[in-house]
């Protein structure tokens, strides 16, 4: 259940982000996938919206569409406008007592 993170922003425009559902989420798979990961700060601390009619993105979206960044891990809502600027993976559902997601695919046995 949110919060999804909790944050402190420092005063050198840095994050630190203490826990949280999501961050759980992330750190577990980054054990289980062998990765390491960093915060930022976007910018305009915005999920990401299109810049009018030039078909830029502007907040997190629009440092994953500049390649500036991998991914984001967080509650965003997948509109064809952000459709066409990121590809979306699959989606999750949160609420006080569980966590869902879709089934995996049955592994192959050869």
């Amino acid at each position: 259940a949110p919060p999804w993170h909790f944050v402190k922003y420092n005063n050198d425009s840095t994050v630190n982000v203490t826990g949280g559902r999501d961050d759980k989420l992330l750190a577990l798979l980054a054990k289980k996938l062998n990765f390491r990961y960093k915060y930022y700060d976007p910018p305009d601390r915005s999920q990401g919206s299109s810049i009018s009619g030039n078909g830029t993105f502007r907040g997190t979206l629009g440092l994953i569409w500049k390649r500036k960044a991998d991914f984001f891990v967080g509650d965003v809502t997948m509109t064809w406008e952000r459709l066409q600027a990121v590809e979306f993976s699959f989606l999750t559902l949160a609420d006080s007592g569980a966590f869902l997601t879709h089934a995996p695919a049955k592994l192959s046995e050869t």
